[in-house]
């Protein structure tokens, strides 16, 4: 079929790339590519063992490691990232496969829950937005089928309403409001 046709080009030019020079920054961003590519072909477990790979790789460039994420906010992490050559694209490379790995859980079955919390984090710090806002609805979503209301509710009134007004992110109020709507009828 031409689906499985497309997928070994996908694999061949992959294995290309992976086989050309490149600096470390570009593997990464090659590696997520072709995680990317492999969710796409449905290769939830190819995809999200590159997606580990690379979170680990990220978590180790910022010299730091998800028990230092956990429970703490942005402003608490900037200060552990003082000094180190960071940019913010490295932190938005960690926060979309934080993100993909969520995805390729869900599609798995398995627990996904702190790398959604964890991208969100990574999204607000890299200042990318439209992610951040589309991470944190997929999370609230994860939370009402979970049970979770309570939790739903204080998410989007502590952190994802707040955010929304105070980065005036256009195209945004509707949907997150929207959806708020829905949480408060829970």
């Amino acid at each position: 079929s031409a689906m499985t046709h497309d997928k070994e080009k996908f694999e061949s030019y992959s294995d290309q790339i992976l086989g050309m020079p490149a600096t470390p920054t570009q593997d990464r961003v090659c590696k997520y590519g072709i995680a990317t590519g492999y969710y796409q072909f449905n290769e939830f477990d190819k995809s999200v063992v590159i997606a580990q790979s690379l979170i680990d790789d990220c978590y180790s460039l910022l010299k730091l490691s998800e028990k230092d994420i956990f429970a703490r906010n942005p402003a608490d992490i900037y200060p552990l990232l003082e000094g180190k050559d960071i940019g913010l694209e490295d932190l938005r490379l960690l926060a979309d496969c934080l993100d993909l790995r969520a995805r390729c859980c869900d599609e798995l079955g398995i627990d996904p829950f702190l790398s959604r919390i964890h991208a969100l984090k990574f999204y607000q710090m890299s200042n990318s937005l439209n992610s951040y806002f589309k991470t944190a609805q997929d999370l609230i979503d994860e939370y009402i089928a979970r049970g979770m209301c309570e939790d739903a509710r204080r998410m989007m009134e502590t952190a994802i309403i707040p955010n929304l007004k105070k980065f005036e992110v256009a195209g945004k109020y509707r949907t997150i409001l929207s959806q708020y709507a829905v949480v408060l009828a829970y």
